[in-house]
């Protein structure tokens, strides 16, 4: 997940007006602002440029908007494949035939923290499975 993702993730969770401007080490300016640059840091400033820095501002500003406009789409598209593969995982879970520790999981698509929560999920469930047989076996021999 990349900078103008988390940005864009940002704005929609909380609504919040969102600037991000990163300069390459070409001097390359690639930025996202939601709903633009332009209007972010307008608000942060509270003002309009000063006359004699207003040619060297709007040059800024147009190459910011040129920049915010496929950074946009960009992010737009991040999140949509994003909400897709989950999406996605959701409805593999759902269409399991029988019960869900007879289906395999996708391991190779699994990250290393996945894959240990993954683990320590099925650690506490065995932990849950045997404190439950063990109640289990304590009532049995009561009534018995």
């Amino acid at each position: 997940m990349g900078l103008f993702n988390k940005a864009a993730e940002l704005n929609i969770l909380t609504g919040a007006k969102v600037a991000a401007i990163v300069f390459s080490p070409h001097d390359k300016c690639f930025s996202f602002g939601t709903p633009n640059c332009k209007s972010v840091i307008d608000s942060y400033f509270h003002t309009t440029a000063s006359a004699s820095d207003d040619h060297h501002d709007r040059i800024m500003i147009n190459n910011i908007n040129d920049q915010n406009y496929n950074n946009d789409s960009i992010a737009l598209s991040i999140l949509e494949n994003t909400n897709r593969l989950e999406e996605d995982r959701k409805m593999k879970m759902k269409k399991v035939d029988g019960f869900w520790w007879d289906s395999s999981i996708d391991h190779d698509n699994m990250s290393l923290n996945e894959l240990m929560s993954y683990k320590n999920s099925l650690l506490n469930l065995k932990e849950n499975v045997e404190k439950r047989a063990m109640d289990l076996l304590r009532i049995s021999t009561y009534t018995t």
